[in-house]
């Protein structure tokens, strides 16, 4: 019963992300153009990417540590030694940020978009490491109906700052302010309502441990990143603001299945982490959740592709269309390859309890090379493609890599973890 109250309270809070997408998706289309919305998307890709480098994977670190901690010093400990590497890390790639604006030798190739823009998706990118770090406390205390509010809670302000930067300045530049005003004024709301376990607690043994279990989840967030978002980066470079506008808001659509496939990664995870589910019950619990995900999502995209052409026309009126691309059949090819993603994902759970980062790592970024390869090889001969045909075999790969290690690393990774 608590599983599935935890599992509906976190679908609820990722509808509204989602339907804070598509208002977003609307009204910055309208407001910016279809290329405006196309700069944008690449400047949240990478403000993403920022966020994952410096957040150094600490977020799960906490996920994983806090609940062992016996008392609060020891909440206070692992709290304090995720946060201030995230800080460092991100005063740093700020720093190298600003010196590649302010004096890039030349020949390094000059910044996708305008100095500010650029700078503002660093700052937004910090924060978003920083909102992660603390968030996921909740997850760790398995208080996933409050994680599942400060999530919606979180969409609905940068929403609301990004429109009413949007309508203030009708700039990309304006936009990005507004994020980080939202982004920002979220993160000190957390940090108040977590105010009692901040506390100057430095301890070299916690923070071995949280970089030992941690570091290795870098390369695959950013793989994650990657293989969830490099593709605009791509499809920006080689086809035009205007093409990835319109990718973005086909892979939003060929996405809604992953708000499920979230909502499980996020109860299961913790619940997993803290032995509520242990050998048999844990894999069985994992197949159930991975069945339920293919049924729905297979539901979902069948929907969807029927119903695409009349929600592009809603959304963006007369910009729906690109060169004669069968935008369908783009939507359906990426909706499979989420699915891949999705069962990938929830097959990775095991690896995680067991502290596998690193053989998922590999994976991860493997799978990311895949992808990022066969973009550049497909999207200057076939378009949106190109891109789609990516998605879906390195996600395919993805899903077939973890399957593979999840079998190999069987017993140690459903073994209870170790001592904190």
């Amino acid at each position: 019963m608590a599983l599935r109250r935890d599992l509906g309270s976190n679908l609820i809070a990722l509808g509204v992300v989602k339907t804070r997408g598509v208002i977003q998706v609307v009204i910055l289309s309208r407001l910016l153009g279809l290329s405006g919305y196309g700069i944008w998307v690449q400047a949240i890709a990478g403000a993403s990417i920022v966020g994952m480098v410096s957040g150094l994977g600490l977020y799960q670190a906490v996920v994983q540590f806090y609940p062992r901690a016996d008392d609060l010093g020891g909440r206070r400990e692992v709290l304090f030694n995720a946060l201030v590497p995230v800080v460092l890390t991100g005063l740093l790639v700020l720093i190298l940020a600003s010196l590649y604006v302010l004096v890039a030798p030349p020949f390094l190739p000059k910044p996708p978009a305008t100095p500010a823009i650029l700078l503002l998706g660093v700052m937004l990118g910090i924060c978003y490491a920083l909102r992660l770090v603390v968030m996921n406390v909740a997850r760790a205390r398995d208080e996933l109906g409050r994680f599942a509010k400060q999530s919606a809670t979180s969409e609905l302000l940068e929403l609301t700052a990004v429109v009413g930067g949007a309508l203030l300045g009708r700039t990309v530049t304006a936009s990005m302010a507004g994020a980080l005003a939202g982004v920002g004024a979220m993160l000190l709301l957390l940090l108040w309502r977590e105010r009692r376990d901040l506390a100057w607690a430095p301890s070299a043994v916690r923070m071995r441990r949280a970089f030992h279990y941690s570091l290795p989840l870098v390369p695959t967030q950013l793989g994650d990143e990657l293989l969830a978002r490099g593709d605009r980066l791509l499809v920006g470079g080689i086809l035009g603001a205007r093409a990835v506008g319109l990718y973005s808001v086909i892979y939003a659509f060929a996405s809604l299945p992953q708000m499920v496939n979230i909502a499980m990664t996020t109860v299961l995870l913790p619940k997993l982490t803290t032995l509520q589910y242990v050998g048999t019950r844990a894999r069985e619990v994992v197949r159930r959740s991975a069945m339920l995900y293919v049924g729905g999502a297979l539901a979902v995209l069948v929907l969807v592709a029927f119903t695409l052409p009349f929600a592009l026309t809603l959304v963006l009126g007369a910009d729906s269309t690109h060169g004669g691309e069968p935008l369908r059949a783009v939507m359906i090819v990426i909706g499979l390859g989420v699915l891949c993603f999705g069962l990938g994902r929830l097959e990775a759970l095991h690896l995680f309890v067991g502290e596998r980062t690193r053989v998922v790592a590999a994976v991860w970024c493997t799978a990311a090379a895949i992808n990022i390869s066969m973009n550049l090889l497909l999207l200057p001969r076939i378009g949106l493609m190109g891109a789609a045909i990516a998605t879906l075999a390195s996600y395919a790969l993805f899903l077939a890599g973890i399957r593979y290690v999840a079998r190999v690393a069987q017993p140690a990774a459903t073994a209870p973890p170790g001592p904190p």
